[in-house]
């Protein structure tokens, strides 16, 4: 028997939710036709959230996780629905053969919007 070993690092969490970040309530993702910008549309559920920074992770292949990430920017928090249109523009970093990763949109509600990215369009 030859037992393989790895590490991986483990962080505590800094709060009881399933992510340390709020993400925006994105529901449409539309790329900006000619460009590799994709346009993250939605609509935050109250007024005190602006967003802070759209991260992403990639698994080095075929996927971008995109992180909407959203910052607190005021207590009082009203329950008026704000539209918004975030841009990100998505990298060239993935060493995939295939010409449409996917990108997986982490949003508000712990759910996901998922769209293929044409490089050819």
């Amino acid at each position: 028997m030859n037992p393989r070993t790895s590490e991986i690092k483990i962080v505590e969490a800094t709060s009881s939710a399933v992510d340390d970040n709020v993400y925006a309530d994105v529901n449409t993702v539309e790329r900006i036709p000619g460009t590799r910008t994709m346009a993250l549309k939605g609509e935050n559920p109250v007024t005190c959230y602006d967003l802070d920074q759209v991260k992403y992770v990639s698994n080095g292949r075929d996927t971008y996780s995109v992180l909407p990430v959203l910052k607190k920017v005021s207590d009082n928090c009203a329950k008026k629905p704000a539209a918004f249109t975030y841009y990100w523009d998505v990298p060239t970093d993935l060493s995939a053969i295939e010409k449409e990763p996917l990108l997986h949109v982490r949003v508000m509600n712990g759910k996901s919007v998922n769209v293929l990215f044409d490089e050819a369009e």
